[in-house]
């Protein structure tokens, strides 16, 4: 996590949301691993959350192994909650709309 970002003393100043998404789909059907990284997004870099939410999703739909993470996230309702949870706080973009939909699809 913290090679994508970019502070100090406990301060972000600037975030890498798309180098981050792209690690998370890399890590594919390591759901666990990805909810855990979201669950630390959420609770301690909140304005970036949904940036990253809708990055992954969108990633995944783009993912030579589509399949393969859709099912295993279709077999985490923990993190799909926490996806939509974290999409849907505060201005939903349509971008975010579309990311919240996808994951509703699952």
């Amino acid at each position: 996590m913290n090679r994508f970002r970019v502070g100090g003393l406990r301060m972000t100043f600037s975030m890498d949301e798309k180098g981050l998404a792209g690690a998370l789909v890399a890590m594919g059907g390591n759901m666990p691993r990805v909810r855990r990284v979201f669950e630390h997004l959420e609770s301690r870099h909140g304005s970036d959350v949904d940036d990253v939410a809708e990055l992954y999703v969108n990633g995944v739909e783009a993912a030579a192994n589509r399949s393969a993470i859709r099912m295993a996230l279709k077999n985490e309702p923990g993190l799909v909650a926490l996806l939509i949870r974290v999409m849907e706080k505060g201005w939903t973009s349509s971008g975010e709309r579309r990311a919240i939909a996808v994951v509703r699809g699952l």
